[in-house]
């Protein structure tokens, strides 16, 4: 019997394998390497989309903040002039000698003053206009006034008859500290 001898000589040749091997891990290194910036990108995205949600969430909260400390300051304000202030309330009316501007005081439904307008009688609704806030003025001891005219626009037909109305308030207003105004145009439902 034979034997079978080794042949010391056969070799395996490594260097095909290995070349595979070193391509493989290559790849797999750039990809990992890609997939960390992608992640890193992710990551930055999401802490700049967080960080603008939450400055537009403080910007949201300042402007609560704000619209509370004012809707406080207001019903303080509110709460001080309540017995204080004087109302008036000027409303215009038709009638058959002409347009009426009627002056009501407080919650009074009686009329304090009233007088016909007209565009030939300008000069005159300045100074009654003038006279009847210096008289409400003077007689609420310089209390402050908030008047509001209830301005019937169905009841205007020349508009210069109520320019004068405007300027006097305007007057009023710079002319006595606490004097403030409103025209709120209303129509009449007939």
């Amino acid at each position: 019997m034979r034997r079978k001898r080794r042949n010391t000589n056969d070799e395996i040749n490594l260097t095909p394998l290995l070349d595979v091997l070193f391509c493989i891990l290559f790849i797999v290194m750039l990809s990992g390497a890609q997939s960390q910036i992608n992640m890193q990108a992710e990551v930055d995205a999401a802490e700049n989309k967080s960080a603008e949600t939450v400055s537009g969430m403080q910007a949201r909260i300042d402007e609560l903040e704000e619209q509370v400390a004012s809707y406080q300051i207001q019903e303080e304000t509110n709460q001080i002039y309540k017995d204080e202030v004087v109302l008036v309330t000027i409303t215009n009316t038709a009638s058959s000698s002409g347009h009426r501007l009627n002056f009501y005081v407080g919650n009074s439904s009686e009329t304090y003053a009233t007088f016909v307008m007209g565009v030939d009688k300008v000069n005159y609704t300045h100074e009654r206009i003038e006279k009847i806030i210096d008289d409400i003025a003077k007689e609420n001891n310089n209390k402050p006034i908030y008047i509001v005219f209830n301005m019937d626009s169905s009841n205007i037909y020349r508009i210069e008859e109520y320019l004068p109305i405007q300027a006097e308030l305007e007057r009023a207003m710079k002319k006595y500290k606490e004097v403030f105004y409103k025209i709120v145009e209303v129509e009449d439902e007939q």
